[in-house]
Parts: structure tokens; sequence; C-alpha cells
């Protein structure tokens, strides 16, 4: 009888049915968070370390630029992957999102002449490849030959600018032992310059062609800026960059990396380029008369792109300063065009006791023939000369001689 009254005793079940009900809803609550929201919140994470590499990798391009130019070495720290954090009662699906950085290899190959002989010169780069593998969907991220695409599959593309050319000559960026990365960490990039540079005779003419993964992104890419009568042909079909008719004017010189000596955990950046380094040479990528005009000071320097004779309005030597009481001191330079055509012009100046000059004679050596001006008002008028020269454009102005009783000559040329 008393057993019968506890099976019929009714009190309490309410409170039970409560309680199960609140733990359904927190087990249906840990559900939905394990379901829907951890990998909301890991794909959130992914995207924000994922904004952070790519701008890691912009200032790693930076520092192989940097580098190579300045010849020091740099270490550029990278976020590689995200590593999820610890969830109370909740699973990730792993650690997190493995970063992996590879390579593919480029060949760049490049033609010369120089004093009448074709000369070539052949070098092996990398591209670089980032992907990061996690539950998002993600671009790789690729540094080639300068710029930084992101690769979505069949659309590729670039919000860089090209840095191949500029008008004063060309930069081609040369990678070496990049080794492959698979990690969540941060990382520590060490790059070195490649520590030799073999510098080749002056030449007249020069081509380069490129290997590329991403011809379609070249394409679209500005090729505006970049010396005088050269052309930027993109090939979609080969897969390859071309940069032809770089003239050097027989002045202008090349600068090859050398040869790495490979080392655990560096990467050796180096570049080839003719480009002007600072010292206003013709033979270092030159500078320009046009007015104001140029002060000229020693051999080798010059301007680059006069205009051609047949263009020209304003050829003037001003400014010109000497030791005093010089005589017959000689300033000789030389117009080379693209064609290979030159003028060549030599005066020698005599000056009064304050280094001015009171006489000049102008013979013109190249091509033969005779050169009327003469110092007027304490400048020299070379205008008519230049003018029957017959010299295209592009082209470059280089002193080959100057005594050491000139001190300055200004070039205004226009």
């Amino acid at each position: 009888m008393i057993f019968m009254k506890m099976f019929k005793n009714e009190n309490g079940v309410s409170e039970v049915v409560g309680a199960m009900m609140i733990l359904l809803i927190l087990v249906l609550y840990l559900g939905v968070l394990q379901g829907y929201e951890v990998p909301k919140w890991n794909k959130e994470l992914e995207k924000e370390k994922f904004d952070l590499v790519y701008s890691d990798i912009l200032n790693f391009r930076s520092g192989l630029e940097e580098t190579s130019m300045k010849n020091f070495p740099r270490t550029i720290s990278m976020h590689t992957g995200v590593r999820y954090p610890e969830r109370f009662m909740l699973q990730n699906p792993g650690q997190g999102a493995y970063g992996t950085i590879t390579t593919y290899p480029l060949n760049i190959n490049i033609s010369y002449t120089s004093n009448g002989t074709i000369y070539y010169a052949n070098f092996s780069s990398f591209g670089i490849v980032y992907e990061m593998k996690g539950i998002s969907d993600f671009p790789k991220i690729v540094y080639e030959h300068g710029i930084v695409i992101k690769e979505y599959g069949n659309v590729n593309y670039s919000e860089d600018i090209n840095h191949l050319t500029t008008e004063s000559g060309i930069y081609l960026p040369i990678l070496k032992d990049v080794e492959t990365i698979n990690s969540l960490d941060v990382k520590a990039l060490n790059i070195f310059p490649i520590p030799q540079y073999s510098v080749t005779d002056v030449f007249s003419s020069m081509d380069v062609k490129l290997e590329t993964r991403y011809p379609m992104v070249w394409a679209k890419l500005s090729n505006e800026s970049k010396p005088s009568g050269s052309e930027f042909i993109v090939s979609i079909q080969n897969k390859t960059i071309n940069i032809k008719n770089l003239y050097g004017f027989n002045t202008k010189k090349i600068y090859l990396p050398g040869d790495s000596s490979a080392s655990q955990n560096v990467i050796y950046s180096g570049i080839i380029t003719f480009a002007d380094t600072g010292t206003k040479s013709v033979s270092e990528g030159g500078t320009s008369c046009e007015p104001p005009g140029q002060y000229l000071y020693e051999k080798n320097q010059g301007c680059i792109d006069l205009p051609s004779s047949a263009n020209n309005t304003q050829f003037i030597i001003k400014d010109i300063a000497l030791i005093s009481d010089s005589n017959n001191a000689e300033l000789r330079f030389r117009v080379t065009d693209n064609l290979q055509q030159q003028w060549e012009i030599g005066i020698r100046f005599d000056s009064d006791s304050n280094g001015n000059p009171i006489n000049a004679t102008v013979n013109q050596i190249k091509p033969p023939g005779v050169c009327s001006s003469g110092l007027i008002n304490g400048q020299i008028d070379l205008a008519s000369c230049y003018q029957a020269s017959n010299v295209n454009s592009p082209n470059a102005l280089s002193i080959i001689k100057k005594d050491d009783n000139i001190l300055r000559a200004k070039f205004l040329i226009s």
C-alpha cells in the first residue's frame, strides 16, 4: 500500500522536467555555437590574419628591393598562419589555419651588343606563392618580378604597379635560395644581398625576356614608364615579358648580380639594372639638359634624351668656369643615338685671371666638318651645328674628355 502511494506521488515532477528542458536548451545552444558560431569566429580570425599576411608580403617586397639596391642585409618578420584559441566546452576543427610558402622557377634571358659583339646572360630567379589552408577560401598571394598578385584561380589581378621599367632604366629582381615554409607562427626571413656584381663593358642595345605565370596580369599593367625608344611586350601565348630596344648609346653599363653563397635560412636578393645610381653620369642613367640646363663638371657625366637634331631649337654651353689664366684647356663631348650615329665636338678654352673664358675654338670631330660657332658673351651656341648632324632620338650626351683646368660648364638643350 505504501509503495503504491509513492508510485502515484507526482511531487517534484515539474522540477525534473524543467531541469531537463534547461539541459536540452543548453545542449541545443552549445550545438548552435559549435556548428555555426565557432566556424564563424575562426573565419573572422583567418580573415584578420590573411590581411596581416598580405601587408607582410608587401613589406617583404620592399625589403627585397632595399637589400638589393642598398647592398645590406635585412630581416623581415612574416605571419604565416593563425592558431585557433582554446574555447571552453567547444571544439575547434584543428590547431589552426596553416600558411604555406612555395616557389616556382623563372628564367631571365638577356642579350646585349657591346663593341659590335652580341653577348648573352641567363639567370634563374623565383616566384613566391603564399597560401592559407584553413576553413576559409582565400586567394593565393604571389610575388613575381617585383609585383604582388592575388590568384583566384581563373581570375587573377594585381593592385601593384609595373616595377620593371622606369624612364631612366630597368630594375629586374633576382631571388635565390628561397625555402619552403609550412607554419602557423611568425617567421623571420633573412635577406642578404647577392654579394658581387659583374659590370659589363658599355653596351649599345639590349633585349630582355622574362618568364611569367601570369601574362594576363602583366598585360593589364601600365608600361608607359620606360626608357625612351624601348618596347614592353607581353606574350600571352608564350607566357613571357619582353623588354626590347633598351639603348645604351655605348655609354651605359649593365650591372649583373654575381653568384650567391648558399646559406641555410637565407634569401639572396639581387638586381639587374643600368639605372641612375645617383652619380648623374651617363654610364649610370644620366640626367636631363632641358631648361634650366645641367652643370657638367667631370668626365662621363652627361644628359639623356636630347631632342633629335631635326627638332632641336637650343644647344648652348654657358656659365663656363676655368682655372685662372688657362690656355688651350680642352672639353670634348659626344652625342650618340640609337642607330649609333655620333656627333662629337671638341672645344679649347683660354681664360682670364678670374677664370672667365676669353676665347674658345670649336672643332667638329664627328661627322667630319666645320662648326663655325665661337664664344659670344661668355657662351657658345651650337644649335646650327647640332641641327646639321642627323642625330636621331633617343640619344645620350657624354663628356669624353675634360682637362683639369676646366671647372664646369652648363649645357642647355631643348
